[in-house]
């Protein structure tokens, strides 16, 4: 059978009562809240995706006379509000919780049957921790009848309401001594012992006479006990003894009235006490406790040798867990005083595992007793003592930064690296700019880092296995920047390459010199690319690397970028060097700026720069013949014909006449050929004869003879102009061209009288391109000799 206790009584608003009950059954305590009002309401719960209800939710059409107030056990929270004139009511689970309503009064309903609605004018609310209580579930089959059950007339039951703490019967109609029972309940659990005394006092004001006023006088002793104010302790103790001598609380306050005494020295009166509570009350747990009062009674008076009996009595005879941890710390403070951390630090462990909760009682002085251990170098013990501090704490509590800081650190000077590492990292994910994040970040480091012992390969092996264990955490970035600066002193420069990115993306304000890594190993591999004149990694790590080497190397990565084609980057290299007060490297980079422009198309630039080389060369050498040939052909690409007439004369003052300029002469007679300056095409188409004779070379064959033979009539010079002419028939020419020669040569026999043999060549140039224009004026010209 439950046991009910009512802690809620009805109360009226707008015909709405709402009471609350407590019961047991089958060891497992319950919580019903009843929701009657006299028309159908509604109440719907809502559930999450496992079908647990997270809160339920009851309407009203009409709003309270008077102000709801807000009602709370361990159960269920209850609080209202108003929206759009509808009154809600609300119910929060703190455990599990279920809604049913309850359409029938089995105390007078004689039937029964399955109601489908969602309004009703009763609801329950049914808090419970595993099982729901008194209810069976039965699937509903699909196809079932829904029948009325009738039960014959009869004499209603006999019914109790609710029962007091005494199992005597309730009447009541207020409710607010019972709400003020509950808050001064939860402030003595919250150990706000101010709210505990004014809210009694005002209850007490209040209702003089409520049912909750042996409850009251306890929690105002438990509050004064709780404070360490005797007086009031001694005084309220026994007056309550007197008053509910039948009240199961009296070995709690036997407990308070004898600590009371030992507290102020009055060892007799406390004895008396003492022996009335382990006499009349030898299992009770207040008979434990007092074991350690008394305990604490004989150390303070200097009698540390039986203190330790008495804790050791209450450690080993206590049934309550809390009891016996407090026994156990004690005899960890005694043991901790006389320089004992071990077996002190036995004890702690034994609380750690059956109530850790005893250290969070007094949080300052579990704090003083990890500093202890720590100082005795027990460390494991220091750190799992702050550690059931912190699991019941959150990051704003006071001293929550400084104790997670101190529990890595401790964990750090034992073998549990992991758990360290575990600690290091809560902290920095909660204080990311917190007061020791820097003491943090050095000592998370320095855990896996002491690797002087191992040889070289061994010690790049640790570091992979960090990078693969520790991904994207500090760890792993350490030993990534160790490893690199490892490849870097053994100068393995393709092996930095080849982590350079995981370098790079390395915090650089932590890790400084990264960057130097890469460069210095960028800066090795090219100087070993050069010296080999590997010219393909030169220009691959010029492209993809800021490449700055020292200037003795220009000359080799100038060549490469000529070779690879790399112009621009070959120019900028050579513009480093334009300004140099060394005339010999100025000039030297110079040249080489003037074959890059060139290749670039830059003749203006390139003509500058060899007029400057000119300046820069005063001898008249080979050197020389070699800029003004340049400069030849930068201002025939610019048409500035001067500067080719200028750089020509200069060339053959130098060399004389050479084959290899015979390009440059015969540039020089086209042009003086369309300016019409017979004079210059003669000069200079003379040259390229001679030169092709001496070299036995005619590349710019019949056009030359053809151009010079022009100007030579234009100069009434027939004789030679046909000599020149005739020269031609050792040379392979097409017939087109051969047809112009004899077209030609016969107009310069017609000059000089020689009429047969101009009839003669006209003749001969009809037949060496019968179609073509040179024929066509020979057939012309003969018919006007007939």
């Amino acid at each position: 059978m439950p046991i009910y206790l009512a802690l809620f009584l009805p109360a009226l608003l707008f015909a709405f009562e709402l009471s609350v009950q407590t019961g047991k059954e089958e060891n497992q305590e319950y919580s019903v809240l009843h929701l009657k009002h006299s028309e159908p309401f509604l109440c719907q719960a809502e559930t999450n995706p496992l079908h647990e209800v997270t809160s339920i939710i009851c309407a009203f059409n009409q709003r309270p006379a008077h102000p709801f107030r807000e009602i709370e056990n361990s159960f269920f929270k209850v609080h209202a509000k108003v929206k759009d004139k509808t009154f809600f009511v609300m119910i929060e689970p703190k455990q599990k919780i279920t809604l049913r309503a309850q359409h029938f009064d089995l105390i007078s309903d004689n039937e029964l049957f399955t109601v489908n609605d969602d309004f009703s004018s009763h609801w329950l609310v049914i808090g419970y921790e595993h099982e729901v209580p008194l209810i069976q579930n039965a699937e509903k089959q699909q196809s079932a009848l829904n029948l009325p059950v009738v039960f014959p007339t009869q004499q209603p039951l006999p019914y109790v309401g609710g029962l007091d703490m005494h199992g005597h019967p309730i009447h009541m109609t207020r409710v607010k001594d019972v709400s003020d029972y509950l808050v001064i309940k939860q402030a003595y659990e919250d150990r706000d012992y101010e709210k505990v005394l004014s809210t009694i006092d005002s209850v007490l004001s209040e209702f003089p006479n409520t049912i909750f006023k042996s409850e009251m006088m306890l929690y105002r002793i438990r509050a004064y006990h709780d404070k360490g104010e005797t007086e009031p302790v001694i005084t309220l103790g026994k007056q309550f003894i007197r008053e509910y001598s039948s009240d199961l609380n009296i070995a709690e306050v036997l407990a308070d009235i004898a600590d009371a005494y030992s507290k102020i020295a009055m060892y007799t009166d406390a004895d008396y006490f003492f022996d009335r509570l382990f006499d009349e009350h030898p299992q009770s747990d207040f008979a434990h406790l007092g074991l350690i009062y008394k305990g604490d009674q004989l150390s303070s008076a200097g009698n540390a040798k039986k203190a330790i009996g008495f804790f050791e009595r209450a450690l080993y005879e206590a049934q309550s867990k809390k009891i016996a941890a407090l026994a156990a710390y004690k005899l960890a403070q005694h043991n901790i005083e006389i320089g004992n951390a071990t077996k002190a630090s036995d004890y702690i462990v034994m609380i750690l595992d059956g109530y850790a909760e005893q250290f969070m009682l007094d949080q300052a002085a579990t704090v003083q007793m990890a500093e202890q251990f720590a100082s005795a170098g027990e460390f494991q013990t220091a750190a799992r003592l702050i550690g059931a501090l912190l699991d019941r704490m959150e990051r704003g509590d006071e001293g929550y930064e400084r104790m997670l800081k101190d529990k890595g650190l401790w964990l750090a000077q034992t073998d549990q690296k992991e758990e360290a590492l575990e600690s290091f990292n809560r902290y920095l994910e909660k204080f990311g700019f917190g007061e020791y994040v820097d003491e943090i970040k050095r000592q998370k480091d320095a855990l896996f880092f002491e690797l002087t012992e191992m040889n070289t390969s061994e010690r790049l092996k640790e570091y992979d296995q960090l990078i693969a264990k520790y991904q994207r955490d500090s760890i792993a970035e350490r030993a990534c920047y160790e490893k690199g600066k490892l490849l870097s002193e053994l100068k393995m420069h393709d092996e930095i390459l080849s982590m350079e990115e995981s370098l790079l993306l390395l915090n650089s304000e932590r890790f400084e010199d990264t960057q130097k890594m890469v460069d210095q190993a960028v800066d090795g591999l090219m100087h070993e690319a050069l010296e080999l004149k590997n010219c393909e990694r030169v220009v691959s790590l010029s492209k993809r690397y800021d490449v700055n080497l020292s200037q003795e190397w220009d000359e080799g990565l100038f060549g490469c970028f000529v070779a690879a084609g790399d112009y621009e980057t070959a120019k900028r290299l050579a513009q480093q060097h334009l300004t140099s007060d060394d005339p010999k490297e100025r000039m030297a980079w110079l040249e080489r700026y003037v074959d890059i422009d060139f290749a670039l198309g830059n003749y203006t630039a390139v003509a500058d720069a060899l007029r400057e080389l000119i300046a820069l060369h005063v001898e008249k050498d080979m050197r020389a013949a070699g800029f003004y040939r340049k400069l030849f052909d930068a201002s025939q690409r610019l048409g500035d014909h001067e500067g080719m007439l200028s750089s020509i004369l200069e060339i053959e003052g130098i060399v004389g006449l050479v084959y290899s300029d015979i390009e440059r002469f015969t540039q020089m007679m086209t042009h003086a050929k369309e300016q019409k300056n017979t004079v210059m095409v003669e000069t200079f188409a003379s040259k390229v004869v001679t030169l092709q004779k001496e070299a036995k070379s005619y590349t710019q064959s019949p056009y030359v003879e053809f151009t010079l033979s022009q100007a030579l009539v234009e100069h009434e010079k027939f004789n030679e102009a046909l000599e020149l002419l005739k020269g031609l028939d050792e040379r392979n020419m097409s017939a087109q061209q051969r047809s112009r020669q004899r077209y030609t040569m016969g107009t310069l026999y017609q000059k000089t009288g020689a009429q047969d043999a101009a009839k003669e060549a006209y003749t001969m140039s009809t037949k060496e391109d019968t179609q073509g224009v040179w024929a066509k004026l020979a057939a012309d010209a003969l018919k006007l000799m007939e």
